[in-house]
């Protein structure tokens, strides 16, 4: 499991600028690799915390991506790494879409 913000935000959301190139690094290195992006996010969590609340429920959203770039380097971990956690920012926004 490799989470691509390289941190966790302090507002509690995903924070595309602040992505990483690390999980770029990894994919670049093992072409045609399948990634499973995974949101959960607790039913009470409004903002940053380090522990979520007692009895707290989780909603969890999966998808598969193939993410593929023709850059090499740091512009083609950078793009991998942007495709992923845009995934991922875009799941988030659906799920608040959604409540």
């Amino acid at each position: 499991m490799v989470f691509p913000e390289g941190t966790r935000s302090r507002s509690g959301r995903i924070e595309p600028k602040a992505g990483t190139y690390g999980v770029g690094k990894i994919l670049q290195k093992m072409p045609n690799t399948r990634v499973l992006c995974f949101y959960l996010r607790g039913q009470n969590q409004r903002k940053f915390s380090f522990f979520p609340k007692k009895n707290e429920i989780f909603t969890g959203v999966m998808k598969e991506i193939k993410p593929t770039t023709e850059k090499k380097g740091l512009r083609g971990m950078k793009d991998i790494s942007e495709q992923i956690i845009n995934e991922l920012h875009q799941m988030e926004q659906d799920y608040f879409s959604m409540n």
